[in-house]
């Protein structure tokens, strides 16, 4: 790490003459110093030199020697200054800055000008660098261009050589209020106009190392616009305030200020250490697992004023009390040691009580009354028990309510008879408007009379429909009444009637949808009925395919000459899962099966001529 340097004049104007290891970020503060000089009496045309310093802050500070002109020559003020840079890392000493100073202010005075090859030779020196990652000018802050002159002599009778004040010296927290800082030598008697005398004693900066991590808390250094982890060592100003935040995920953080450089005031206890703790965790549910949002939340007796509480370590190793309450439900107490975004808290319904007394009844040589505890789920505030009321005493007495139920008898039977009456009124008046029209004339109301025709139309067509729907009854309960009384339903006495014209074919032919759509007819009620639409339903459901096994009549139930289907055996048929028949079988199959179904045709046919017999039928199978 170098020194930087820059030469300037303004003999004939201000010009840079020299510079050495230049950085363009420090150089433009390297400006004209006749505003600095004016306000020393004694120093214009002189030849005389004074120092002038510069805080920087993070970029270091700038050390300007300033040489007068000399007596007679150039214009009022006029100088050169050589401006030397120090970085705020490196290591030099306030001897080591004096040596450099002198070695810049010989040359500035040497009567053939600066000599390059010493300046280079000077400058072309290594320094150490502070092993800090923050040095202490960082903490000063930046060059403050509004702030005064401050002035402050060295030499005898101050107490403080050039040394003393330069280096580390430099780094005082209160020069930060200072434009510059101008270090007259005492012996020049020279006298300031404006600005600030210095006499405050100089402090050395402190280095600080970096804490180690506390209860896997990390330290951050704390700054006015941010927060920079503290994980190596730093260097600050004497007395310099510096705020230390300590982080870790799921605590609040816990700041400490560093005391006189002292590590050990970072320490955190334990008491210090307050988990984050959120109302929102906890889940409030009743017996019936509905969310109960309004209810009363406290932590360890401190009610949440906010989503966020605090906890501390030693409280939750304890267990923290979590107490609920809420109208209507009984509080409850939970206590945990873990923390959790999932907190479940289940309120039980509020039990309510009320005592009643019963009077006992005299000379029974009874000692006391009986209590009766009635208990509820709300402040039911009547009287609960039935039959009874509580007189002036208190007690509980029987109450006959004969006389309450011929009250209520009575104001019935006369609100009967008055909505008698006001109906009555209200047709009569009703009448009297539909049979009178107002006029301008006299009188003003008048008689509308209407010629009366008689008519026997719509008598005989009300008669009628009165027949046919008569008729429609009884053939429905005809209809009914054969579908539950035969097992065996033919084909010519469901065609008969609209209701159960397309039912054989639909069965026959396996019209599944058909047959479910039978729940919104007028055969829904009837018990076979169904049975059947269950029956469709289920082979839907299992994608049952009825058809299969009945190859041999082509796919559908009965063959073409067998025009009866026995309900039971059709409704077990399509609710079972059948297997191919090989037609080369389809003969004796054939046979078989129609062997199978005329012996329970021919069952049927007894049962049904059974039935027709007593109801005098002669049609097969008839309705």
């Amino acid at each position: 790490m170098k020194l930087g340097l820059i030469i300037k004049s303004t003999s004939a104007g201000e010009q840079e003459v020299f510079s050495i290891n230049k950085g363009e970020e420090w150089a433009k503060f390297a400006a004209d110093s006749r505003s600095i000089i004016k306000d020393l009496e004694g120093f214009d045309g002189s030849g005389k030199s004074v120092i002038v310093a510069k805080i920087l802050g993070s970029l270091g500070y700038l050390i300007g020697v300033v040489k007068a002109r000399p007596e007679g020559s150039g214009r009022p003020n006029d100088n050169t200054t050589a401006w030397i840079h120090v970085p705020a890392k490196m290591n030099i000493t306030g001897n080591e800055l004096t040596s450099v100073i002198m070695y810049v202010g010989e040359q500035l005075a040497a009567p053939m000008g600066i000599n390059p090859a010493i300046l280079n030779e000077l400058f072309t020196k290594e320094y150490a660098n502070k092993d800090v990652k923050y040095p202490a000018l960082a903490f000063i802050g930046g060059y403050n261009p509004e702030g005064s002159i401050g002035w402050r002599y060295y030499g005898i009778g101050t107490g403080y050589a050039l040394h003393e004040l330069l280096g580390n010296s430099l780094v005082q927290t209160s020069y930060k209020k200072y434009q510059c800082i101008c270090f007259v030598d005492k012996s020049l008697n020279l006298s300031t106009i404006g600005g600030e005398i210095i006499k405050s004693d100089p402090k050395e900066p402190i280095k600080v190392e970096a804490p180690v991590d506390n209860n896997g808390f990390t330290a951050f250094i704390k700054t006015k616009n941010q927060e920079i982890p503290f994980t190596d060592a730093i260097e600050i100003p004497t007395n310099t305030p510096l705020m230390v935040v300590w982080k870790k995920e799921g605590y609040f953080d816990i700041e400490k200020e560093l005391k006189g450089g002292n590590s050990s005031s970072l320490t955190i206890q334990e008491n210090e250490r307050k988990l984050i703790f959120k109302r929102s965790w906890i889940k409030i549910t009743n017996q019936r697992f509905n969310h109960l949002s309004d209810a009363e939340i406290s932590v360890n007796g401190k009610a949440f004023s906010s989503d966020i509480t605090e906890i501390t370590e030693a409280a939750l190793r304890d267990g923290v009390k979590i107490h609920v309450s809420r109208q209507g439900y009984e509080s409850k107490e939970k206590v945990i040691n873990q923390i959790s975004s999932n907190i479940e808290i289940r309120l039980d319904d509020k039990q309510y009580s009320k005592e009643y007394t019963l009077r006992i009844e005299d000379g029974k040589g009874l000692e006391s009354d009986a209590i009766i505890t009635v208990k509820m789920s709300n402040r039911y505030t009547g009287m609960p028990l039935k039959g009874y009321r509580s007189d002036h005493d208190g007690y509980i007495v029987y109450e006959n309510n004969l006389m309450t139920k011929i009250k209520w008898f009575a104001i019935g039977v006369v609100s009967v008879f008055v909505f008698g009456l006001l109906w009555a009124g209200y047709e009569a008046l009703d009448s009297w408007v539909d049979n009178h029209e107002f006029q301008l004339g006299w009188p003003p109301i008048t008689e509308v009379k209407e010629q009366t025709t008689y008519s026997t139309t719509s008598k005989d067509a009300e008669l009628k429909s009165e027949k046919a729907i008569a008729a429609i009854d009884s053939l429905k309960e005809k209809v009914c009444t054969y579908l539950c009384s035969n097992e065996i339903w033919h084909k010519d006495s469901l065609a008969v009637y609209d209701l159960t014209k397309d039912l054989f074919d639909n069965m026959n032919s396996f019209k599944i949808e058909d047959l479910i759509k039978l729940e919104s007819s007028e055969l829904k009620e009837v018990e076979q009925i169904q049975k059947l639409i269950s029956a469709a339903k289920q082979s839907k459901e299992h994608n049952i395919k009825p058809n299969i096994g009945k190859e041999v009549n082509d796919g559908k139930y009965n063959s073409a000459t067998d025009l009866g289907i026995n309900i039971n055996n059709y409704i077990s048929w399509i609710t079972e899962t059948h297997s191919a028949v090989q037609k080369k079988a389809k003969g004796d199959t054939s046979k078989q099966s129609k062997k199978k179904e005329n012996t329970k045709s021919d069952s049927g046919k007894k049962e049904q001529s059974a039935s027709d017999g007593k109801k005098k039928d002669n049609i097969r199978g008839s309705i």
